[in-house]
């Protein structure tokens, strides 16, 4: 999806990254989110048609918002804009392991959740013979 426009030109895709700077703190946290919600808008303006919004720049020093708080955000920010239904919004996360947190996803708006880790991990499984 992240490539969707080699696919179908009309369809362009944009990948916001959904963590912070683990040195940013609690205060960081709101900032991010108003951060994504403001990329999305951006993104509605220059004509993308797919967003994913993407925790897999967490690492020791990132810091991913939870998914679902960015999912709903911007679901409801875009709502409030009457922008809602200009855009596929997607979540690749690796917050998501279980079929339930993927139901809570696309019921806080999210149209497709790719659950990164799981699928990390269940091929890391297959490949360990475990």
């Amino acid at each position: 999806m992240k490539h969707l426009k080699v696919a179908d030109p009309s369809w362009p895709s944009r990948t916001i990254d959904i963590t912070f700077a683990k040195a940013e703190g609690l205060p960081g946290y709101q900032v991010a989110l108003e951060r994504v919600c403001s990329e999305v808008t951006q993104a509605i303006e220059d004509g993308i048609k797919v967003v994913i919004l993407s925790d897999r720049a967490t690492g020791p020093d990132r810091i991913p918002l939870s998914a679902l708080i960015a999912c709903g955000g911007v679901h409801h920010h875009l709502t409030a804009q009457k922008k809602r239904a200009k855009i596929a919004l997607m979540i690749e996360t690796g917050e998501a392991r279980e079929v339930h947190h993927l139901c809570v996803l696309v019921g806080y708006g999210a149209d497709a959740v790719c659950p990164w880790l799981m699928m990390e991990t269940i091929h890391k499984v297959g490949r360990e013979g475990l």
